[in-house]
């Protein structure tokens, strides 16, 4: 795996020293072997049985800290690399430094004497020790550490089980290793830290895992998975008189190896003898075996068995006669085995290859054999098995597809993400679970107070002012995806015939009438047209534009419509909205339309020609809309238009981390305090009681509309996949569930709108900056009283000769004495105006659409937050240093308004700091749009496979509270039952010596 990263490095053009103790066979470009390490123990094909039995059988994270740590760390006293500490390139230097996640992490010690970032390369899913390096959650309630043979669902005992052992393993690894620090020391220099502030450093993880074989667990932003990364780089070739071999094996191949470690002559002849046996039994199918001494094999070797020191495994497996590969489990071998869908039969030696080979059992594309304990019959049925039950071979075919499947090649996604750390740095990925104490950490502190919090929630209905009804401050003509030619008016259509009969069919329903939340929804749906899906969508806005591909059915809105229709006497009953007005206003009046007739057509008469393959859906208060779904029996795609909803963690199996995730609403950053953190926790799990509580009754509606009986809190486990309107460089570091995919700005990527011909010439004349004023799609400025109208007008015309555009809505109900450098507008396309080369600054209420858009188009901003989660967006962007608060409406003022104004004009930090987080913003390896797509085209291909299994467990379970009590208890009552026992020894004792003090009195008393 490290030799295809870093030839896959040099092959993208960057500069790679490598220091390892294999160097290139042949020499590529920008590619350098710096120091050749000699090998500590010689591995390769030199374990014999013995070896393994005595040195690898055993406890994996003993060898891991020792053999593959401290022993590696030795390397640092050898004369190349003293050379290296002391004297390293300068010109140019290194940027980045990669080392393998294992057990000698004292190599991370470069990143520091060269004050580059470190990233690590991890060749299997993480060990237990390794998730604290980057603040990734364990997950232990249905997360199996990978040196557990446990699959599927755990059970209690499982999962006490996985929490003590990985307890241990990772308290064991850190006293093992803590003599790495002496290393340092000796071979680099005294004053260094320890190896344990070296390893929380590291800015990334690249790990040899994915979905598809390692299950669906939340990750960090710094844990990318690369699984199968040396797959797709393989060049190896075959010899020519193997390649003959392997053609004319019109029966079969039976592809047989240990590894490139082991070695299978070295195994008891009763073993061999099976192996002889039993592939004689399956000719004509022909063996194919590697053996690196061929004389060291007992005689008898079958005449359909053919046997090479070594071979070309990818080539080999992918040659389409190769029908079965026998494997110890080892983690590349069988990763090239499911790319190539050739099925296995595992015979687990050592390490991660017992869990690797259960999880190819569990999943039906291998048979797992005990080495110990196989007979010769035990041998001939896997092979039957393998080679003449088809389900094998079909399923492993439809797990390579999965595999393969994925928005980037694995090279490409590592190449990204190395050269991402090395732009922005080492804390571009960090999460702020790093710097936490243990205590700290969710696994620790926050789940006792979580515990202790939902007690006190259960007593506690306080209305917790919240608001979710974000606005963007603009109309947005919909994007046109195909302008129809007249002189090729046949030839489109017949085009679009073919778009519709290759593509998927696809249903959106977006009942809420809010404009800020339809124009991300209306681009991703257009999009999928544009990709040639049939595209239908029930909305209550209105649309004349004919696109192929793409029908849009009317559905008249209960709530009726806020678009440019909320006054300043109205923002008082917004500010105070709270959890029960949210799930009437945007959860039950929104059921209420399930009876409309276009959603019982839908309902009753569903189109069959084709049916529909998937639905899209906003996910934000109206559960019963998930129904569709389960209905329809297709996978449902959530969309929320803002980062994820607090209230639906526990309902999709996405982790909380109150420690350092602020809930939706909140003020707080990421480094809150523990007072901070417990009202975090508190406000959290009662915002997820009151959301269940009030939307119970929405099964109601899923049983009067779709006749089925179903609990609100279970149609949440439709949702295959939920799109969320966020992003890590504005929303901060957080680990999300596999099916949560972060794509904000999705709305942005696409936008064609051009400006009116006055707002182009009034902007290109403003030659000394421009200022953009809104307050979004719903609400009128005009209607603000006049003390705060006139505080406006005198700011704007301090600033003069800069000019300031102003969305008002309905102009004649303005104050009179507009300023004459202000321009007023009742609508502007919004992007084209933030992207102009004069704009300067903007004026935002701070809805999330809004200020997405100001920080792609790079423009900083003066917030004036009127409710909802507004405060808190502005609050995120004032602690990144690009944009100013002024409170609320209620405290702007002349002298504030100007001085805000002033002060984003003329320091030059923010326009910076606006551009640098602009850059990070725009930096994806995927753009939002094409993410978004991939993924719900994946879910259609592959079905509801990004579940997380956390959506299975109650409560106490996934937070692991039974097995907490359980090992209280536990304590509890050994320690009474010492206490017993010292109490019975200290009363015998006393008897004791109490009997023989009476003895001597009554002898004192006899002998007077």
């Amino acid at each position: 795996m490290f030799e295809a990263l870093m030839k896959g490095l040099a092959k993208k053009g960057h500069q790679v020293d490598v220091v390892s103790p294999f160097p290139l066979k042949k020499p590529i470009a920008n590619y350098t072997d710096l120091v050749s390490l000699p090998s500590a123990m010689k591995l390769v094909n030199n374990v014999s049985y013995k070896q393994m039995k005595e040195q690898l059988y055993g406890l994996p994270v003993y060898a891991v800290s020792t053999i593959g740590g401290n022993q590696l760390c030795e390397y640092l006293a050898l004369p190349d690399i003293q050379k290296l500490i002391h004297d390293p390139p300068k010109n140019p230097p290194y940027d980045v430094v990669l080392i393998e996640i294992f057990g000698s992490h004292c190599f991370s010690v470069f990143g520091h004497l060269w004050d580059i970032p470190v990233i690590g390369v991890s060749s299997s899913a993480l060990y237990p020790w390794a998730n604290s390096i980057i603040g990734n959650p364990e997950n232990l309630a249905f997360l199996p550490n990978n040196v557990l043979n446990f699959v599927g669902r755990m059970n209690f005992w499982q999962r006490t089980y996985n929490l003590l052992h990985t307890t241990f393993n990772k308290i064991y690894f850190k006293y093992l290793t803590q003599y790495q620090d002496e290393q340092l020391k000796k071979y680099v220099g005294p004053n260094l830290p320890s190896v344990r502030e070296l390893e929380s450093k590291i800015a990334m993880i690249l790990t040899n895992s994915d979905l598809t074989l390692n299950g669906i667990r939340p990750m960090t932003p710094a844990l990318i998975e690369v699984g199968g990364l040396h797959v797709q780089e393989d060049d190896s070739k075959i010899s020519p008189e193997l390649q003959k071999w392997l053609d004319e094996s019109k029966h079969g191949v039976v592809y047989f190896t240990f590894g490139s470690m082991v070695k299978i002559e070295t195994f008891p002849k009763h073993i061999l003898d099976i192996f002889y046996k039993s592939f004689e039994k399956i000719s004509p199918v022909r063996v194919l075996i590697k053996i690196p001494n061929p004389e060291e094999l007992p005689p008898g070797i079958p005449k359909n068995t053919h046997i090479l020191p070594w071979l070309p495994q990818l080539k080999v497996l992918q040659h389409r006669n190769v029908r079965a590969f026998i494997t110890h489990g080892g983690l590349m071998g069988t990763q090239e085995a499911i790319s190539c869908g050739v099925p296995m039969i595992g015979i687990p030696l050592f390490a991660d290859q017992f869990i690797n080979i259960d999880r190819y059992v569990e999943k039906n594309i291998a048979v797992k054999l005990d080495y110990e304990n196989m007979s010769e019959d035990d041998m001939i049925n896997a092979l039957n098995t393998i080679l003449y039950n088809s389900s094998y071979k079909d399923e492993a075919r439809k797990i390579s597809q999965r595999f393969l499947d994925r928005p980037l090649k694995p090279i490409d996604t590592a190449n990204y993400w190395i050269d991402f750390i090395v732009k922005y740095g080492s804390n571009a990925l960090r999460s702020p679970a790093v710097d936490m104490n243990c205590i700290s950490t969710p696994g620790v502190k926050d789940r006792a107070r979580q515990f202790v919090s939902f007690l006190e929630a259960c007593n506690n209905l306080a209305r917790i002012p919240v608001s979710h009804i974000d606005d963007s401050g603009r109309e947005k003509k919909s994007d046109r995806v195909h302008k129809m030619r007249l002189l090729l008016p046949f030839l489109l259509a017949f085009l679009a015939c073919q778009q519709c009969t290759n593509g998927y069919r696809i249903l959106g329903i977006f009942p809420l009438h809010g404009k800020s939340h339809w124009v991300m929804m209306e681009a991703l749906m257009k999009r999928l047209a544009a990709l040639g899906h049939q595209v239908d969508v029930y909305t209550p806005f209105k649309s004349t534009e004919v696109i192929p591909n793409y029908r849009q059915i009317y559905i008249e809105s209960s709530t009726g419509s806020t678009m440019n229709n909320v006054t300043a006497t109205d923002l008082q009953q917004f500010s105070n909205i709270n959890i029960k007005f949210i799930t009437y206003a945007a959860g039950d009046k929104l059921c209420e339309m399930l009876v409309l007739p276009q959603f019982q057509e839908l309902i009753k008469n569903p189109p069959k020609d084709p049916p529909y393959d998937i639905f899209v859906t906003e996910l934000f208060a109206s559960p019963c809309y998930l129904a569709f779904g389960r209905h329809l029996k297709i996978p449902t795609v959530g969309v929320m238009t803002c980062p994820f909803h607090d209230w639906l963690s526990h309902h999709v199996g996405n982790p909380d981390e109150p420690a350092f995730v602020p809930n939706l609403l909140s003020s707080y950053n990421q480094q809150m305090t523990f007072w901070e953190r417990l009202l975090n926790t508190m406000v959290i799990h009662l915002m997820q009681i009151q959301m269940d509580y009030y939307l119970t009754p929405h099964a109601k509606y899923v049983k009067d509309n779709f006749g089925m009986e179903i609990k609100t809190t279970d149609l949440y486990k439709e949702l295959s996949l939920i799109l969320v309107n966020s992003h890590h460089s504005l929303n901060g570091i957080r680990p999300h569930t596999t099916a949560v995919v972060e794509v904000g700005g999705l709305h942005l990527q696409n936008d064609i709108d051009k400006l009116a011909p006055e707002v182009q010439k009034w902007l290109d004349e403003s030659t000394h900056g421009c200022i953009y004023f809104t307050f979004g799609s719903m609400v009128r400025i005009e209607t603000f009283p006049e003390e705060r109208i006139r505080a406006f007008y005198k700011a704007f015309e301090k600033i003069a000769p800069v000019r300031v555009l102003m969305k008002v809505a309905k102009k004649e109900e303005l104050l009179p004495g507009l300023p004459k450098n202000v321009m007023i507008q009742p609508w502007f396309s919004q992007i084209p105006v933030l992207r102009h080369k004069n704009l300067r600054a903007f004026i935002t209420h701070g809805g999330l659409m809004g200020t997405t858009e100001a920080v792609f188009c790079g423009i900083p901003m003066v917030g004036i937050p009127l409710f909802g989660d507004q405060r808190v967006n502005i609050q995120n962007y004032v602690k990144k240093n690009v944009a100013i608060s002024l409170g609320s409406i209620e405290e702007v003022t002349e002298e504030t308004l100007t001085n805000a104004l002033q002060t984003v004009l003329k320091d030059p930090s923010y326009m910076e700091n606006i551009k640098k987080l602009s850059k990070i913003f725009h930096d994806r390896p995927v753009s939002a749009m094409d993410t978004a797509t991939f993924w719900i085209e994946y879910v259609i291909r592959h079905g509801n496979i990004l579940q997380s299994p956390a959506i299975h467990l109650t409560w106490w379970q996934r937070n692991l509270f039974d097995v907490y009590a359980t090992i209280i208890a536990a304590v509890v009552i050994a320690l009474y039952i010492v206490l017993l026992i010292l109490r019975a020894l200290i009363f015998g004792v006393k008897r004791i010596f109490g009997r023989t003090d009476q003895k001597k009195a009554s002898k004192s008393k006899k002998h007077n």
